[in-house]
């Protein structure tokens, strides 16, 4: 089966990085390699994806796209995902869920698998959880800035002129929140109402932190 990473390259497979602190990567390989502690940059790791898979999704119809939200211990999570995921993204997330639950130190998960097609979330913020796991399986990845620029983008806003990372579609971040001792990564959800874009993005969370949505998002 052909299969390419979110950045066009044939690559391995994938291991998700640890939570709090900054993914710097060897030239040769899209891995993370070193962790630098109390970043509150994201941890992002590039990966392989099948090419009939990324056909697959951009054919689907946005009401056709699989969605749910749930709570379910890592094991399980395979299991409770809807008919409409095939077996590729149904594995795909099952072994998200069980590296994720392993790097959060176990107990259970909120899952949410969310079709998007407005400009939900997306003014900067940082989540009130210690860690979230973030993919955006079709459409534009969230965005991010640097820790330098972080309190900037949080009072400007729309009207930040810094520099707006984009995580590589099929791309693995785990983003510390404001329970992290970092202080949490600020990003935000593209804005993408009126594009006809639709994306489709995987949230993992430890389901005891709560959704750890902020109020102003």
């Amino acid at each position: 089966m052909k299969s390419r990473d979110s950045t066009g390259r044939n690559g391995p497979g994938f291991a998700i990085p640890s939570p709090s602190g900054r993914a710097t990567r060897r030239p040769d390989m899209n891995v993370v390699t070193k962790i630098e502690p109390r970043a509150v940059a994201p941890e992002i790791l590039c990966r392989s994806v099948p090419g009939e898979i990324v056909e697959w999704l951009d054919a689907l119809a946005p009401d056709a796209l699989p969605s749910a939200r749930f709570i379910a211990p890592a094991e399980r999570i395979g299991d409770e995902l809807p008919k409409g995921c095939v077996p590729w993204l149904r594995n795909d997330i099952a072994a998200l869920a069980r590296d994720f639950a392993a790097r959060a130190g176990g107990g259970e998960l909120e899952v949410r698998l969310e079709c998007i097609d407005d400009d939900a979330c997306s003014r900067f913020h940082q989540d009130h959880v210690s860690m979230r796991l973030l993919s955006t399986y079709r459409g534009p990845g969230t965005q991010w800035v640097a820790p330098g620029e972080a309190d900037l983008a949080l009072r400007r806003q729309r009207d930040f002129r810094g520099t707006v990372h984009e995580m590589p579609r099929f791309s693995v971040g785990i983003f510390a929140g404001r329970k992290d001792v970092s202080g949490g990564v600020v990003h935000r959800s593209p804005p993408i109402l009126g594009t006809n874009l639709t994306r489709l993005l995987l949230c993992l969370t430890p389901a005891a932190e709560g959704c750890g949505c902020p109020l102003d998002h």
